[in-house]
């Protein structure tokens, strides 16, 4: 079955409207599991459009293990969790032609389908296109590492002074991305942040 992928919006910018809609909302991963039979990543995810929402969206993907294609295979449970972010954002209330997001529809298309593609002239939305510099950086390290929408806030007010990562200036970006990387390897410097956040009158999330 030919599927019209001009008919589908990629999750990247299903990400942009949500924070445009609702700039104190956040993604969170809820969880992700690894399954045997059959072998997968199965993602749940949820879309805040408040910091205290009482219902946010849900939603769910699951992805096989291996990955069926080149865009999948290595990179399962990132699928899977981009995918459930894209589903949670249509259950939080931003309208769209399709549930499913360009990149669900394109993990499924086979390798000779989508190179027959390509040899027409198709092009393929590439994900994180919609996304400002900022926050396509910082978020996309920031799920690279696993680290937590929590943490982020945190890490991106203390050395940016903004909670939001499509907020950082353009000259704090490598500044923010260098300090996810610090935590990564020192997760025992979020007590320096903590502290700073105690001298500044900060609560905790």
């Amino acid at each position: 079955m030919a599927f019209d992928l001009n008919d589908y919006v990629d999750v990247a910018t299903r990400i942009q409207e949500f924070y445009e809609r609702y700039p104190d909302g956040r993604l969170c991963t809820r969880s992700v599991t690894l399954v045997d039979e059959p072998a997968g990543a199965i993602a749940i995810a949820e879309a805040y459009r408040t910091a205290d929402d009482p219902h946010p969206g849900v939603g769910t993907a699951w992805e096989p293990i291996p990955g069926k294609t080149s865009f999948t295979r290595d990179s399962e449970v990132q699928n899977a969790e981009t995918a459930a972010w894209g589903r949670a954002i249509i259950a939080a209330g931003i309208p769209a032609k399709k549930i499913a997001s360009v990149e669900e529809v394109q993990a499924r298309q086979p390798e000779p389908a989508k190179r027959a593609a390509r040899a027409k002239g198709a092009t393929v939305p590439t994900p994180s296109a919609a996304l400002p510099a900022s926050q396509k950086a910082i978020m996309a390290y920031a799920s690279q590492h696993s680290i937590d929408d929590e943490t982020r806030y945190r890490i991106t007010r203390r050395i940016a002074g903004v909670t939001s990562s499509k907020d950082v200036p353009s000259d704090m970006i490598e500044k923010v991305v260098a300090a996810l990387k610090w935590y990564v390897e020192h997760p025992e410097s979020l007590r320096k942040i903590e502290e700073w956040e105690r001298e500044q009158g900060i609560e905790a999330a």
